[in-house]
């Protein structure tokens, strides 16, 4: 059964399922590198959306980032992230 989306979270709805793309980066002191991404944002039933990232190398499909956390509303025309990366690192933005 599909949770019931909580009434704050429809604002936030059209970003629900998993998004995906590609993309290229470079770091100061190294190569140019291409990449693949996924997002998924997941209605769980609560007022806010659990939230999973990661990315990795398209050339060896080595992980290069991974990161989840929730998206919350933070009152009228405002959200919140909160996010954990594995390196010990969390955010908070609003």
């Amino acid at each position: 059964m599909e949770p019931v989306r909580h009434p704050e979270l429809e604002p936030l709805a059209f970003l629900l399922g998993t998004w995906r793309g590609e993309g290229e980066g470079e770091w100061p002191q190294g190569e140019p590198f291409r990449y693949g991404e996924e997002m998924t944002f997941e209605d769980v039933g609560e007022a806010y959306l659990a939230y999973a990232q990661r990315s990795w190398s398209i050339e060896d499909g080595a992980p290069l980032h991974l990161e989840r956390g929730f998206l919350r509303p933070a009152g009228p025309g405002r959200v919140e992230l909160v996010l954990a990366h594995p390196l010990g690192v969390v955010e908070v933005a609003g």
